[in-house]
């Protein structure tokens, strides 16, 4: 009685033999090709980039409970642990920042594209002029130019992320 294998019927004293030399090098570079997948897979866990979660109709301000209505104005803050905290006005999120220990990254909506930045990429204008839902009076800008700018058009002051945390 035996077994079917690939060469043919494998009999029950040749699966008790130990394998041959040839066999065991035949498996080898199955074993170095999972090993070095494995390695490549863990090298990669401990470089995750923390994104910014989408606004959604229902989301409010953590820090008024107010609708998110306009997200050019809206920003996020993300935890150590990965949830995400979404404000409706920069200075919201400022005063959350600050008292805050758990802070793993914060972005911003840039006023014209309405697209996410990192916070600490982006450049402010601080000025009256911008009727922000909190009256922080706070928006945020991809370019330094688009920044200046504005800040030339509202008699703002433009300001980076370390900046405004000293406020």
């Amino acid at each position: 009685m035996g077994i079917e294998g690939k060469a043919g019927l494998v009999t029950a004293e040749a699966l008790k033999k130990p394998l041959t030399s040839a066999k065991v090098q035949n498996r080898r570079p199955h074993a170095r090709f999972l090993l070095a997948l494995c390695v490549l897979l863990l090298s990669g866990c401990g470089n995750v980039e923390l994104r910014p979660i989408e606004l959604l109709p229902e989301d409010t301000c953590a820090f008024y409970r107010m609708a998110i209505s306009e997200k050019r104005f809206a920003c996020e803050l993300v935890t150590k642990d990965g949830d995400a905290i979404k404000f409706d006005d920069i200075g919201c999120m400022l005063h959350y920042r600050k008292k805050s220990e758990s802070v793993a990254a914060t972005f911003v909506v840039d006023f014209d594209t309405r697209e996410w930045l990192k916070s600490e990429e982006a450049h402010f204008v601080k000025s009256k002029v911008f009727k922000t839902p909190m009256d922080g009076n706070v928006v945020a800008f991809k370019t330094g130019a688009d920044a200046a700018a504005a800040a030339d058009r509202t008699q703002g002051v433009p300001l980076r992320y370390a900046a405004l945390l000293e406020d």
